[in-house]
């Protein structure tokens, strides 16, 4: 795939199976949305729902960046927080993404 040697790896949860095609040279354990973790970068992945629906991400083109030493750039005006700071960020935006997700979606029965 890409011209890379790829490996499969496949899941089931709950009502969904999930099949991901990784390459083990590029170290990265990144995908897409909340799609990683597995040893090597994510380059396809499919989630089936046994019930009606399927999402097939894949990945089109590679580009590399030349050399070992990407720099990254922070913001001049950032400052460090305690990891409780941290968490608690984390959880406030995750509350925003469910509220998100949920408008205009009726949940009572």
């Amino acid at each position: 795939m890409l011209g890379l040697e790829v490996r499969k790896a496949t899941a089931k949860l709950d009502n969904n199976s999930i099949i991901a095609w990784y390459a083990p040279k590029i170290s990265y354990k990144a995908g897409p949305e909340d799609v990683w973790g597995l040893p090597g970068l994510i380059l396809e992945y499919k989630l089936i729902n046994n019930n009606d629906y399927e999402i097939h991400v894949f990945a089109k083109e590679l580009d590399y960046l030349e050399g070992n030493n990407v720099k990254i750039k922070f913001p001049d005006d950032s400052e460090a927080i305690s990891q409780e700071e941290y968490q608690k960020q984390i959880m406030e935006e995750a509350k925003k993404m469910e509220e998100m997700y949920s408008q205009g979606v009726d949940t009572s029965d």
